[in-house]
């Protein structure tokens, strides 16, 4: 299994399913370019980015994979799925970016430009779709990071380039006919950064999951519904058909 994070992430974002899934498979989880502890540039293109990704398998040691990937991470994913479906035995998507317009970018801006604690709480809220430690704990963090200029500005680098490939994308529906790995999609009902897209937006007959909590990050705060979800599934992409 390959986990990918999403925009502000890091690896560690899998921590709570990462003894879950490896007992079904070796599980790598990698950060991408610009973010935790890899300081290569983000790439000019999602096409310099799947070549990243590719790389990065190579450099693991991966040939085939249960690609498993959050927001960002999964808009990455499932482009890799249209190059490089051959590599990938199946596709899980935690809160998917760029399916449609609904994507809060004026949030994320606005999570980039905080200089407060309560600018940060008021960010990890929406992040997460509740109050209390939790959202403390994630606040105080982000501000943390933030308090390297450097790296808040590679981030607002990075989100204008999201920005503008995002704009491109939402002209061109993705080419769901022409992806041949399985698919399966999780969602919070109160993710208010990439909220649920309408049904027109989704391949025909889509495995979709649904939890009512989680906000944005369900793999963290449901951390539990996830693994059980995407467990099951990559159980069913691994048994033969009738």
């Amino acid at each position: 299994m390959l986990l990918l994070h999403g925009f502000l992430g890091d690896k560690l974002s899998w921590q709570y399913c990462l003894a879950p899934f490896s007992r079904h498979a070796q599980v790598f989880a990698i950060d991408l370019p610009g973010h935790g502890q890899n300081s290569h540039m983000w790439p000019d293109s999602m096409n310099g980015m799947i070549d990243w990704l590719e790389d990065a398998m190579n450099a693991l040691g991966i040939g085939r994979c249960h690609l498993i990937a959050h927001s960002l991470g999964a808009w990455i994913a499932l482009h890799a799925a249209l190059r490089l479906s051959e590599r990938i035995a199946s596709l899980s998507m935690v809160a998917c970016a760029g399916l449609d317009q609904q994507l809060n970018w004026p949030l994320l801006r606005n999570g980039l430009a905080l200089k407060s604690k309560d600018d940060a709480i008021d960010f990890a809220e929406a992040l997460t779709g509740e109050s209390g430690e939790i959202t403390q704990k994630l606040a105080q963090r982000h501000l943390e990071q933030l308090d390297d200029k450097n790296r808040r500005s590679r981030w607002m680098a990075m989100l204008d380039e999201m920005m503008n490939c995002a704009s491109t994308a939402y002209t061109q529906p993705v080419p769901w006919q022409a992806i041949k790995t399985p698919l399966k999609f999780l969602w919070s009902r109160n993710d208010t950064i990439t909220p649920l897209p309408p049904p027109s937006v989704f391949p025909t007959n889509s495995d979709i999951s649904l939890h009512d909590v989680g906000g944005h990050i369900p793999h963290i705060l449901a951390a539990g519904w996830v693994t059980k979800e995407v467990s099951h599934f990559i159980d069913l992409c691994a048994t033969p058909s009738a």
